[in-house]
């Protein structure tokens, strides 16, 4: 999409596409998602982009927001400039605060706020009026890390399941005991499971962003910029919303299913009481989780495989989890039987007596 020199757009602009161009004016904020976002004209409101390629040679009288793989702001910036990237340039002119992230930051134009974020390198030629506060990433370990900080990390990770899962177990035992009696029933169902949920989350990620820039694209075509802004808005926060329980679940809830049921395996070969308790299995299976994804070259591998496992148990114990186990035809019998065996009625005696007689 081009926004033509001479052109003056009386309204917020929503696009999508392969580039946006705004060479003319918007009188209003820009919210895009293309792979190339170049802007030589006018933007009076704030800028807000993802793409791989952003260049603004021209002037932002609002804020930036942006997110792509190379940044470069050599035009004016009114108000703050929040980038994140692989290479950022700015010999610009910043009218408030940098506040960056990226791997290559080069600074040589003027920002009139403070610089703020973190790079692995960053270069400063320009002037910066008020504070400067980079934290530049140390350089990677050469070889392979120490045996004491392997150590330091095996028991940190230990320490921090068990204490969740003790939590869990306490308060929450069906998010631990639920999938990992699901894991035990079936490892290659739970992986394939764990494999279905990844392409699922990732396929509910891709259809929130894509509808929610569809739905304030449409608002915004019938002048309903301030719906387009919320709808924005909402598709941000169900992301994030969404992101961080993928990152909980991964991270905590499938380790711990792993764990419970590969400590219930062991202690089953030990001692069945020990196996029915809900906390003695996480010891074990802990230990033994931690010293698997420790293995040395294929450590990699063999989280992936625990995260698909447990993640895929994770979601068999939500699916069947509310299910509660219905009495069998025989628990029926049984019961009926029991009745008659315990009838104890006049006419149940004079039964008896009558056939005794016989």
């Amino acid at each position: 999409m081009t926004v033509p020199s001479g052109t003056i757009m009386d309204h917020d602009l929503y696009a999508t596409g392969r580039a946006l161009i705004v060479e003319g004016t918007v009188e209003g904020d820009v919210v895009a998602a293309a792979e190339t976002v170049q802007v030589t004209g006018v933007i009076t409101g704030d800028l807000w982009t993802v793409a791989r390629e952003v260049s603004i040679s021209g002037t932002v009288q609002g804020d930036i927001r942006v997110a792509a793989e190379t940044v470069t702001l050599d035009g004016r910036v009114g108000e703050d400039v929040l980038a994140a990237g692989n290479n950022i340039s700015v010999p610009g002119a910043v009218g408030g605060d940098l506040v960056l992230g990226a791997r290559t930051v080069k600074m040589a134009g003027t920002v009139h706020g403070n610089v703020l974020g973190g790079a692995d390198t960053y270069t400063r030629t320009g002037a910066v009026e008020g504070s400067e506060k980079i934290h530049i990433a140390a350089p990677a370990q050469v070889g392979a890390p120490l045996l004491e900080d392997q150590l330091w990390a095996a028991g940190r990770r230990m320490a921090t399941l068990l204490l969740l899962g003790l939590v869990l177990v306490l308060f929450l035992p069906r998010l631990v005991t639920s999938p990992a009696a699901q894991l035990q029933k079936g490892v290659i169902h739970a992986l394939l499971w764990g494999a279905l949920s990844v392409v699922g989350i990732l396929a509910i990620m891709i259809g929130i962003l894509v509808g929610g820039i569809l739905v304030a694209i449409g608002l915004a075509s019938a002048a309903l910029g301030s719906l387009a802004s919320l709808t924005i808005l909402v598709m941000v926060l169900g992301e994030a919303l969404l992101i961080a329980a993928v990152i909980v679940v991964v991270i905590f809830l499938a380790p711990l299913a792993a764990a419970g049921a590969m400590g219930r395996f062991l202690l089953e070969r030990l001692s069945s009481g020990a196996a029915a308790s809900r906390v003695l299995p996480l010891i074990p299976g802990i230990v033994l989780l931690v010293a698997l994804e420790s293995v040395p070259y294929v450590s990699g591998l063999i989280r992936v495989l625990l995260v698909l496992l447990g993640l895929g148990a994770v979601v068999l114990g939500v699916l069947r989890g509310s299910g509660k186990p219905s009495k069998s035809k025989g628990d029926k019998g049984d019961k009926s039987h029991g009745g008659d065996r315990g009838d104890t009625s006049p006419r149940h005696a004079r039964r008896s007596v009558s056939a005794a007689r016989h």
